[in-house]
């Protein structure tokens, strides 16, 4: 295996895990990895600084995107991280953008955004159709954001779309500690990327109570992103009820 990654980390406590380190270590030294990888969806800051200090990772995996309200220091971060010898991977470059049908200018002014960083050695983003992989693959002759690119940019940094932050302050507010980040993910991949399959794995991967939204008089969650969060809540988890066989 090239990369072996820890997933889904959010704070330099997981990120330095002695058990997480020593096993990748081991793995390393007994062939099984080339290389250790961690990845984050949120608090990338202080995620991707923790890995460079470690000095453990070879490979940080990280959403990165224009939308992100914070992408300036999630961009010093990794500016840190490759001045270290650390290759840094991006995702959720498109933000959820592939819409149906995709806006093929969207798209590429998102991937050339990324891309532009010279810190960032390459990116993954998803695609669920030919159409998608001929839009990603065809930047690739010329990364240079053109001027109705730019006009795009500027237009979709102000729609709030279905991109969650990640901010987390959705956590405290809950009085279920439901992990609100990653339900908002999964309605993304339901609404945006039209990955069902992709969005009930995730679902079904948090062992959420049987009974979800459904008791509280009123929501006390104040999404910063202005989300209607329980709403979204109660739509995502019927995913849970559907076969997996009726999923594509």
């Amino acid at each position: 295996m090239d990369i072996l990654h820890q997933h889904g980390v959010s704070r330099k406590e997981s990120v330095v895990y002695e058990p997480v380190l020593n096993a990748m270590e081991k793995a390393k030294k007994e062939g099984k990895i080339r290389f250790a990888g961690i990845s984050t969806h949120m608090n990338e800051p202080e995620v991707i600084h923790a890995a460079t200090d470690s000095k453990a990772y070879d490979v940080i995996l990280t959403a990165y995107n224009f939308k992100q309200k914070h992408y300036a220091e999630v961009r010093n971060a990794i500016a840190k991280a490759s001045q270290a010898g650390i290759g840094i991977i991006g995702m959720k470059a498109i933000r959820g953008a592939y819409q149906q049908p995709p806006t093929v200018k969207n798209i590429t002014a998102s991937l050339k955004w990324i891309l532009q960083d010279p810190n960032v050695h390459t990116i993954i983003p998803g695609f669920t159709t030919f159409e998608h992989l001929d839009i990603d693959l065809s930047i690739m002759d010329d990364l240079t954001l053109t001027e109705p690119e730019k006009i795009e940019l500027q237009k979709e940094a102000s729609n709030r779309g279905s991109y969650c932050q990640g901010c987390r302050q959705c956590l405290g507010a809950c009085p279920e500690k439901l992990p609100i980040p990653d339900l908002m993910r999964a309605y993304m991949y339901t609404y945006d990327y039209r990955n069902l399959a992709l969005a009930q794995d995730l679902v079904v991967s948090l062992n959420l109570p049987s009974r979800v939204c459904e008791d509280c008089s009123q929501c006390t969650v104040k999404c910063s992103s202005g989300f209607n969060v329980s709403g979204k809540i109660r739509d995502i988890v019927r995913l849970r009820d559907v076969p997996s066989e009726f999923l594509a």
